[in-house]
């Protein structure tokens, strides 16, 4: 009856050290994938940020050439203006001037 007291309590000793074998496995296994989610979270942290970067950077190219193209455009029209009254300013005063006094 001893040896089978004493065998079963070897079974239980190993069981209890398979148990607790398996739950140091298992702290070791959720350590490894808290630092693995980790390292994840942080490179698609910093793909996101140099993303948003370079996007950040190609609108601000864009706007500077849009604002540069119109503005280009504006001092054309000016010109245009400019040189349309050095031509016909005086045209325009005296038209004005007629308009003013059929009245």
């Amino acid at each position: 009856m001893d040896s089978i007291v004493k065998k079963l309590t070897e079974i239980e000793n190993a069981a209890a050290a398979i148990i607790r074998h398996a739950d140091e496995q298992k702290k070791e296994l959720e350590q490894e994938m808290w630092q693995k989610q980790k390292q994840f979270d942080e490179a698609l942290k910093a793909e996101t940020k140099q993303r948003l970067s370079g996007t950040s950077d190609e609108v601000e190219r864009q706007l500077s050439e849009e604002k540069a193209r119109l503005r280009k455009e504006q001092e054309a029209k000016i010109q245009g203006l400019m040189a349309e009254y050095e031509r016909r300013g005086d045209q325009y005063a005296r038209e004005i001037v007629k308009r003013i006094s059929e009245v």
